[in-house]
């Protein structure tokens, strides 16, 4: 049942936990059928009940209207969770001949990146087909036109983005709506040497960095004998995560280090996941260096003091490989777009996800800094942008369908963390799993969330005759 929870398609599940209306029908894909869309008619989906549902919290403007036009022009720029669902999403939607829109998908890679199963591929437990397919692939069959490039400006006044093509040269693109979904950069927070020397882990890139590293470091292993130092920056989920794979990888034959400037591991977790991780790591000697911040990272070593005694003469330690987990920060060209901005640079957007004081351009994921219908602030993780997602798709349409948009509101389904090949833990709807259990329905849950029903079945397959046999070889329920 509490996977059923997790991919949102049981009905029974929403009356039992009152789902927000539009979240059931949102939670339920429709991205491989037009009929699916049915499901806003059959649970009467109007903003006028949405509003009566939520009437105690609700946020949503009265008198909400943006200029309806014939064939308008949908521009998303990004192609992550936020981007690409909302594409998909919005070419599924039940568009008049006159109001179908053009709908173009701007990224500067041509391939989409699921993010939380990016471990999978830096340490070769799965291909980068499974995690990262072309959007090509994924837009093979829908009207949605692909553009690869790099976006220069967007004028908000002018309705016009500015695109560098690789194929094309620089291109003019004017949009209708517009939906800013670029994603994150690493934030080296200014110490010295760690955009030259540190190795993010956010791209499929620095995915592949990661592996060949690593294969560096375990043919190093082989020939000296000597045990590489591997120092992880930051004690949050993707940190712990990187640590408790890398130290699996080298079979306890590596020294691992965390490095964070809390005074605990996991401050966001639930006490399950976060004793679990706790355990595993020490069970692989991973050792923590709490309340310490990163002075400066050289090719072969780094320099840390405590946080407590900022005066302390900082301690240089050898380091093989540092990896970057301490923060991420909108893309640096979002500063040049007039748009208010929070002090962090992410765009301030109102529940409906609209960028404050301009209704044509949606703001989604990591660029958005978003106060939800419930007022709680949005966290930059991929089940948030891909809740966003269904909320701007609706909201699009909505907008150009001359119907009141909806406000965002955030359910939180549980956390999923990978500790190793087939360890993991997991909190959804209270209840609790580790090791292998959790593992797998780690695996069937992001399964689930691939951005398309092919490329699910492709996946499924795959799966099929290679890990799944090694999943229940080592499968135990939990006591």
């Amino acid at each position: 049942m509490w996977l059923a929870y997790v991919c949102g398609t049981s009905s029974r599940i929403h009356a039992a936990w009152k789902f927000p209306l539009h979240y059931l029908s949102a939670n339920t894909s429709f991205l491989s059928s037009t009929r699916r869309f049915h499901v806003f008619r059959k649970y009467q989906v109007l903003p006028r009940q949405i509003c009566c549902v939520h009437s105690a919290t609700t946020t949503t403007k009265e008198s909400h209207r943006t200029k309806a036009v014939l064939h308008p022009k949908i521009t998303i720029l990004g192609g992550g969770f936020g981007g690409l669902y909302t594409a998909l999403l919005l070419s599924q939607f039940p568009w008049t001949r006159l109001t179908k829109p053009k709908i173009t998908l701007v990224d500067r890679s041509e391939r989409f990146v699921f993010l939380p199963m990016l471990y999978e591929v830096a340490f070769g437990q799965l291909d980068k087909w499974q995690v990262a397919p072309t959007f090509s692939q994924l837009l093979q069959g829908t009207d949605i036109e692909f553009m690869l490039g790099q976006v220069e400006k967007v004028d908000v006044q002018g309705s016009t983005c500015e695109i560098f093509s690789t194929k094309t040269g620089q291109i003019q693109l004017p949009y209708d709506r517009l939906v800013l979904a670029v994603g994150a950069e690493p934030n080296f927070s200014s110490v010295p040497g760690a955009d030259k020397y540190a190795l993010p882990f956010r791209t499929l890139e620095h995915a592949e960095q990661l592996k060949q590293k690593l294969v560096h470091l375990s043919n190093s292993l082989r020939r000296k004998g000597r045990k590489p130092v591997i120092f992880v920056i930051g004690g949050s989920y993707s940190g712990v995560e990187l640590a408790s794979n890398v130290a699996e990888y080298f079979g306890g034959r590596a020294k691992v280090y965390i490095v964070d400037r809390g005074n605990r591991l996991l401050d966001a977790a639930s006490d399950h996941n976060r004793n679990t991780a706790l355990q595993t790591l020490r069970s692989w000697n991973v050792e923590t260096l709490l309340e310490m911040e990163v002075c400066n990272v050289a090719e072969d070593s780094l320099s840390l003091k405590s946080v407590k005694e900022p005066n302390q003469e900082p301690n240089k330690m050898d380091a093989d490989l540092v990896l970057w987990t301490a923060g991420f920060k909108p893309s640096a060209w979002l500063n040049f777009i007039a748009l208010e901005r929070d002090p962090t640079g992410r765009i301030l957007t109102d529940s409906t996800l609209q960028a404050t004081g301009h209704e044509d351009i949606f703001v989604l994921g990591d660029a958005a800094a978003v106060v939800d219908g419930n007022g709680q602030k949005c966290k930059a993780t991929a089940q948030v942008a891909i809740q966003q997602a269904q909320c701007a798709a609706w909201n699009i349409w909505a907008s150009l369908r001359n119907k009141k948009p909806i406000p965002f509101r955030y359910q939180h389904l549980g956390e999923l963390m990978t500790l190793g090949k087939y360890k993991a833990t997991a909190e959804v709807f209270g209840i609790p799993l580790s090791g292998t259990t959790a593992q797998l329905a780690r695996r069937l849950a992001y399964l689930y969330r691939m951005p398309t029903n092919m490329h699910r079945w492709k996946v499924g397959q795959s799966w099929l005759f290679t890990p799944v046999g090694c999943f229940l070889e080592n499968f135990s329920f939990p006591l």
